[in-house]
């Protein structure tokens, strides 16, 4: 299942111009060109967890090519069953995403507890799906360099640190299935 991007190519240009000013240094004051754009779809395993203490379960999400877990808030998204976009390559099996989703949940239900100063207690965290989520990534040339920055397309949020690792694990398989 594959969540539809907001974002169109031409509002990612906009948004990539107007947070150039914002960013770190490797794109505030060189002259960098957008070599291309891409939108590309990344698999994640969707877990939902339930808790004594909440009304409503609380979705994770863990990518399935380095295992990041956050938080997953899809909002109004909409999806499709039809995947005809680049998507990344499924590395973290079912079970290794369920390990780190058990321990980011264990690790977000003692952070809440400490701050409101009380006891929460899984009940439960189940496999929902996988799905894959669209980000589009702007190829950047500069000084003959290439560099490359990713923004969510549901969201427009430019993407960090954490995200670039996952990116870059990405292209790296891209390479290794094309040789």
């Amino acid at each position: 299942m594959m969540i539809l991007p907001k974002y169109t190519k031409d509002e990612v240009e906009k948004v990539y111009h107007s947070y150039r000013g914002k960013l770190v240094q490797r794109f505030k004051y060189r002259k960098t060109l957008i070599s291309h754009m891409e939108l590309v779809y990344i698999p994640y395993h969707i877990f939902e967890m339930d808790t004594e203490k909440s009304k409503a379960a609380l979705q994770f999400c863990v990518d399935a090519i380095i295992g990041s877990v956050s938080v997953f808030d899809p909002g109004e998204a909409e999806y499709s069953e039809e995947i005809n976009q680049p998507v990344g390559d499924v590395i973290i099996n079912r079970s290794d995403a369920e390990e780190a989703a058990i321990q980011f949940a264990r690790d977000f239900i003692l952070q809440k507890g400490m701050k409101h100063k009380i006891s929460i207690t899984m009940r439960d965290i189940r496999y929902q799906r996988m799905i894959y989520y669209p980000f589009w990534i702007i190829y950047l040339k500069r000084s003959g360099k290439l560099d490359f920055l990713a923004i969510d397309a549901l969201a427009g949020d430019v993407q960090g640190i954490q995200m670039r690792r996952m990116f870059l694990k990405m292209f790296r398989q891209t390479d290794e299935d094309l040789a």
